[in-house]
């Protein structure tokens, strides 16, 4: 029987005035290989799928360094943004791209780091790479009954499946560990080793992917 490889990512943001740094992290409980990344002048939900990228490309590696052994890749995320966006809401924004491949969402604004989920999607299918994204109440009381029943009730609501306990710890256990690696890399930034990149608002010189109509086939 083929193993599940499972993957659990989290981002950590510092606020350093007047610049935001966040750090994007991956860790792999199948061989316990971690990735970390820093990004200057960045926001959470960048910070966020960035570390589901990172996963990306740990699951990509491991699957070709190990042919064979595994047959799901679950990435575990407690981003709605990024989980839901890659997941449910990127088949929404596809049609609403104008003649620049710009995406709008519900309120007619252009979605935001749009380039970020193409660059996630391209990555999965360029290299036939199937993930199973999963998003989950992060730092739960495995000690406390009513948050074990909060956190799978969120689980069931957002995943459509119900979990055990020891699923729940598990899923717990792990957040934290990138939770607590990432604000912990987070403490040794030196604002001044990172050059500010200038600021712009024009989306239509934004990098783009063309994300093809089959996505849903690697995005599940």
């Amino acid at each position: 029987m083929l193993e599940d490889l499972e993957i659990f990512t989290d981002a950590s943001l510092k606020d350093f005035k007047p610049r935001v740094f966040t750090c994007s992290g991956a860790l792999c409980i199948n061989t316990n290989e971690e990735r970390y990344v820093i990004t200057p002048d960045s926001t959470n939900n960048r910070g966020e799928l960035l570390g589901v990228y990172l996963a990306t490309q740990i699951a990509k590696d491991t699957r070709d360094r190990y042919p064979g052994r595994f047959g799901r890749i679950i990435i575990y995320s407690d981003s709605q943004f990024a989980v839901f966006g890659l997941r449910d809401w990127m088949v929404k924004w596809l049609p609403t791209a104008d003649k620049h491949g710009v995406m709008y969402g519900s309120s007619k604004a252009p979605v935001k780091n749009q380039e970020l989920f193409g660059m996630i999607i391209t990555y999965c299918v360029m290299n036939k790479l199937i993930i199973t994204l999963f998003n989950q109440k992060g730092h739960v009381n495995i000690n406390s009954q009513n948050d074990l029943a909060l956190a799978n009730r969120q689980f069931l609501n957002a995943n459509g499946i119900l979990l055990r306990p020891e699923e729940i710890f598990k899923i717990s256990f792990y957040n934290d560990i990138v939770d607590k690696n990432t604000r912990a890399a987070l403490e040794n930034v030196n604002p001044n080793d990172y050059i500010e990149l200038p600021k712009h608002s024009n989306h239509k010189t934004m990098c783009r992917y063309v994300i093809p109509k089959n996505f849903k086939n690697f995005i599940r």
